[in-house]
């Protein structure tokens, strides 16, 4: 009895992992690909597209310094990166920790859902609070 209930959870954990996988594998992948096409452009052009909002309120929004930011990553300068942008530098940290916790399947408590979506509603409100405090 102890077996079957033990195999039908493991079915139940891989039904939801496989899937959830599969979408960070694909968000990723999309990311990747938007960001070193920009990097490209930028290096090729020496053009970078400027905030909007910066631009025309004159307040920084929360993605002010991402462009900045990465570029800084690529050349393994961290203490300049998490200076353009500290929050999306410290949520960037955390979800790739999360994502090969998912994908290596340890610690346990990594492939509960819970702990996923707590994280995307806690970068959420986090993302918002920044932009706040960023421009008092």
């Amino acid at each position: 009895m102890q077996e079957g209930a033990n195999t039908a959870k493991t079915n139940l954990k891989e039904k939801f992992m496989n899937p959830v996988r599969t979408v960070i594998l694909w968000v990723y992948g999309i990311l990747g690909t938007l960001g070193f096409s920009y990097y490209m452009f930028i290096k090729i052009t020496g053009f970078s597209i400027p905030c909007f909002y910066y631009k025309n309120f004159g307040i920084r929004c929360p993605g002010c310094g991402l462009t900045r930011m990465f570029m800084a990553l690529i050349h393994f300068d961290f203490v300049s990166a998490f200076m353009f942008n500290p929050f999306m530098f410290c949520v960037l940290f955390v979800w790739v920790t999360v994502t090969a916790m998912v994908f290596i399947g340890k610690p346990k408590f990594a492939s509960k859902p819970w702990l996923l979506y707590t994280l995307l509603i806690a970068t959420a409100i986090g993302y918002l609070a920044f932009a706040v405090l960023r421009n008092i």
